[in-house]
């Protein structure tokens, strides 16, 4: 129950274009990288994290268009009802290997690892990764890691319904481009 009323409340603030997840990224949790080079990148073997519109300094049209243009990000199709609201919506994560830069179908979230896990981790500096990477927990118990986020892809896609006609004039820009990664 407590879940469901911190959705209603999260879509009141989407309403009035105010929703900003609170975000803790000195949160020492949150930090640990000797146990994700333990764990080898389990969490990104699986996908690529969650952006925020917080992850950008710069959210114009022509500054999106040359970060996406370096080949590691993807404008995911969200599927309404995980917001409880009608409709579609984009939202921003890395881009997993050989997804499309957009994907208007659910089918590639889960089934390849993020674009930027390379033998050492991720390839972007801490401060540089998705808002999801960035508060991810990691954890073990026993020999089994599970790591933990307090920013998931509910939390990203409240986050980015405002800006829906940004993300939507983006995905008809990049709709059927294969770009490489830039990123090494």
């Amino acid at each position: 129950m407590e879940e469901l009323k911190k959705i209603y409340d999260a879509i009141e603030r989407v309403e009035s274009g105010e929703y900003s997840f609170p975000k803790d990224y000195d949160d020492p949790r949150c930090q640990n990288p000797e146990l994700c080079k333990e764990c080898g990148g389990e969490c990104c073997k699986r996908c690529g994290c969650m952006f925020s519109p917080d992850d950008f300094d710069d959210l114009s049209y022509e500054a999106m268009k040359k970060e996406i243009g370096k080949g590691h990000i993807t404008l995911e199709l969200i599927d309404g009802e995980y917001i409880c609201r009608p409709g579609f919506y984009y939202a921003l994560r890395m881009r997993n290997i050989n997804a499309p830069i957009v994907e208007d179908c659910f089918g590639y979230r889960g089934r390849s690892p993020c674009i930027l896990l390379g033998e050492k981790g991720c390839k972007l500096p801490y401060s540089k990764r998705p808002s999801e990477g960035r508060l991810m927990w990691p954890i073990k118990i026993g020999g089994t890691y599970l790591c933990e986020s307090n920013y998931d892809a509910r939390d990203a896609t409240l986050e980015w319904v405002k800006y829906q006609p940004l993300l939507r004039n983006l995905a008809n820009y990049f709709r059927g481009i294969d770009i490489p990664c830039s990123i090494r």
